[in-house]
């Protein structure tokens, strides 16, 4: 029997982000991955642009297409790894125990990175035989984070927010071959563990 095509979906049960070292025409390729600790929630919006052909006080065409995307991520626990990737800082190990420290540090020359997101979602309709389901981010840059949330008896919370393009890199879907990708979903009847998808 051919999966189902639809499923509810409850949680989001792990998420990975992995720096893009390359993206040309000819090679796409991630870097090693960095794990967000106590994923909260992964949330991807299409950027759709549109256009209305008008005449005669009416509108008579119409034209549209999705052009990149934004995302936001939300984590309990604050990640250096993740926070030093996204927004291009740097991370110095000083001393010896019992004074060892982990620096973060934003100096005026960092730059924010390009990254894949990959999550998935184990919360699926298993009725339907779908028992979870990944969602891909190929191209991720922040234009937003929180890295100090702090409130009186609360515990934090940790995001990062920004645009998603489309690679340079063809990817081969459905033997359409010359075109980048933004972004995938995909259901699964079983699921794989997760790794960076290149191809």
């Amino acid at each position: 029997m051919v999966l189902a095509l639809t499923s509810f979906e409850v949680g989001v049960d792990d998420c990975k982000i992995y720096p893009v070292t390359a993206d040309t025409t000819a090679s796409y390729t991630c870097g090693t991955v960095i794990e967000l600790t106590g994923i909260k929630t992964v949330k991807f919006d299409p950027n759709i642009e549109s256009q209305e052909l008008t005449g005669d006080n009416i509108i008579m065409d119409s034209w549209s297409k999705v052009i990149g995307g934004t995302f936001e991520l939300t984590f309990a626990k604050c990640d250096l790894s993740s926070m030093a990737l996204a927004l291009g800082a740097q991370i110095v190990a000083a001393g010896t125990t019992p004074n060892q420290t982990q620096t973060l540090s934003l100096l005026s020359g960092s730059q924010c990175a390009y990254f894949q997101i990959t999550a998935v979602i184990n919360g699926t309709d298993t009725a339907s035989a779908i028992t979870g389901a990944r969602i891909t981010l190929f191209k991720c840059k922040i234009d937003g984070a929180s890295i100090v949330d702090n409130t009186e008896r609360g515990v934090s919370t940790f995001s990062l927010k920004g645009k998603c393009s489309y690679t340079l890199k063809a990817f081969t879907r459905n033997a359409i071959t010359t075109q980048g990708i933004l972004c995938e979903k995909v259901f699964y009847e079983t699921v794989p563990s997760i790794v960076a998808v290149v191809a």
